[in-house]
């Protein structure tokens, strides 16, 4: 489970460094502004956090089981629980700005 969590989290970097890039280099296609290279670097964002949330859905009921399920005993389980809320936050506002970005993103700079 731990390496999941740990796979989720790199997409979710892997996402975030051509939107970073975007911004910081000058490395866009002649005819095309900054803007627009950054708005197009916003789906990047959105597909590698959407595919961290599919990993972390797949997790959801193993770290937190509802009252009609059953749970073999796994103290690996309780303890991965803060890092799995942390990381599946990063995935959800990283999906909610890409969209933004890839949206709008040539209007943001």
């Amino acid at each position: 489970m731990g390496k999941l969590i740990a796979i989720a989290a790199l997409l979710l970097v892997l996402g975030v460094i051509p939107t970073s890039l975007a911004l910081i280099l000058d490395w866009q296609p002649e005819g095309d502004s900054p803007g627009v290279w950054f708005q197009r670097s916003g789906s990047i964002l959105v597909v590698f956090s959407v595919l961290a949330d599919a990993i972390l859905a797949s997790l959801f009921t193993s770290l937190f089981p509802g009252s009609q399920t059953v749970v073999l005993t796994d103290d690996d389980a309780v303890s991965l629980k803060p890092l799995y809320t942390i990381v599946s936050i990063f995935a959800v506002v990283f999906t909610v700005v890409g969209t933004v970005i890839w949206g709008y993103g040539d209007l943001l700079l």
